[in-house]
């Protein structure tokens, strides 16, 4: 079904003799690092992480090149590092996992619905965007992905390493050896949020303010020992966090 102001157009494939054009309308790109307006709090590790991206003079903000970054670690409750023989593990696309909302505002006002499936949104869109070499490789080493096996999504021991046992679960002690011992991992990845999905560019003097709301400790952990689950024991420490935008100047004529 056509929209009723669409024309009709030929196709690049068919326009033999046609001499590729050249775009000129933007004059020069450059990337721009923002940190929280909020400090990094690790006595609550379960408080927000708000961003502010200014809306540039006469630049354009190009929206699907946002990225978030965190360095983060786990640790216990009062701080200290994990006892090598802790179980607990982050769960899959652990970078998006970690927060159940994110609140969009443009110029003051809040435009993005107010849900709790950021989370899994973010894991489908990921899940059947890539192809599974690129998931294992450079998905993996950004958001923290590493896919469970089906049948073992329950099995809590990332130590069990007898693969002939039922609990075993290569996946699992894969993402759990990227932070036992409290090591710190860096995540880096764009946002999946509707208007970070298209290809227009944000229209310059318009600020963009991102609120990234955390989930609970027993919803991005998981780990049991003895049958007593251990999410509670545990919190997710952001050590360092920041979000890079791309803007692009565009030629004098096309503000004009």
């Amino acid at each position: 079904m056509m929209h009723r102001e669409s024309c009709e157009c030929s196709t690049e494939g068919l326009e033999i003799d046609r001499v590729p054009q050249t775009m000129s309308v933007l004059e020069k790109a450059q990337w721009e690092e923002y940190y929280p307006l909020n400090a990094i709090d690790n006595r609550n590790a379960g408080a927000p992480v708000e961003f502010e991206i200014k809306g540039h003079g006469e630049d354009f903000l190009d929206l699907a090149q946002t990225y978030v970054y965190i360095k983060l670690k786990i640790t216990q409750t009062n701080g200290t590092d994990l006892a090598n023989d802790t179980q607990t593990t982050p769960v899959n696309n652990f970078l998006h996992s970690m927060f159940n909302e994110i609140d969009l505002s443009l110029n003051g006002k809040i435009i993005s619905p107010s849900t709790n499936t950021y989370p899994y949104r973010a894991y489908l869109e990921t899940l059947l965007s890539y192809r599974p070499d690129t998931l294992k490789k450079s998905i993996k080493a950004s958001n923290l992905w590493v896919k469970d096996e089906g049948g073992k999504m329950d099995t809590g021991n990332p130590h069990q390493d007898d693969k002939t046992d039922a609990a075993y679960n290569a996946s699992l002690r894969a993402r759990h050896s990227l932070i036992k011992e409290s090591k710190e991992v860096e995540l880096f990845d764009r946002l999946h949020l509707d208007m970070f999905q298209q290809k227009n560019y944000l229209v310059n003097g318009v600020d963009v303010r991102l609120r990234f709301n955390r989930a609970s400790t027993p919803y991005c952990l998981f780990g049991t020992a003895d049958g007593k689950n251990q999410d509670f024991q545990h919190d997710v420490i952001c050590t360092q966090s920041a979000s890079d935008a791309r803007y692009h100047q565009s030629s004098q004529r096309i503000i004009e």
